[in-house]
């Protein structure tokens, strides 16, 4: 997830000089991390959920499984909340621009939008990784006994 801001979206700036193919060039690449990457946090999420509901009577990392499952899948709540209103400013640009041929931005403007997605989507990233270093622990515990 986290190779989208850190290389693809610092890629789309530096090479990108026209708005209308710099939204067209996000909407693309959102759609294919859009086609992946929720299902990807909820099918985890499920794995962790499962290993959780089975050591539950076993020993105390049942917990942690079962967190990491959890801060996982908020991946789709984070997006929800602060990333949905970017999202659709960016949507709404790109068809604008590709629909109507009206280019209703500025190159600086497409890119403080595409900037901002960025640092949100990096943010959002973590939480899979936390829910990855949390599920860890508990593999590393149960294994240690």
């Amino acid at each position: 997830m986290t190779a989208l801001s850190l290389m693809a979206v610092p890629v789309l700036l530096e090479t990108t000089s026209l708005p209308a193919q710099l939204l067209h060039q996000w909407v693309t690449m959102y759609a294919y991390g859009h086609r992946v990457l929720p299902g990807l946090a909820i099918v985890t999420c499920l794995i962790y959920l499962g290993v959780a509901f089975t050591r539950r009577t076993r020993n105390d990392a049942w917990v942690r499984y079962g967190l990491a499952g959890i801060v996982t899948v908020n991946i789709v709540p984070f997006t929800l909340i602060f990333m949905v209103s970017t999202n659709n400013t960016l949507f709404g640009l790109e068809r604008d621009a590709r629909v109507a041929g009206l280019v209703t931005t500025d190159i600086e403007t497409g890119k403080e939008l595409v900037t901002r997605w960025s640092r949100l989507h990096l943010m959002r990233s973590m939480l899979p990784l936390v829910g990855t270093v949390i599920g860890v622990t508990a593999v590393v515990d149960e294994v240690k006994m």
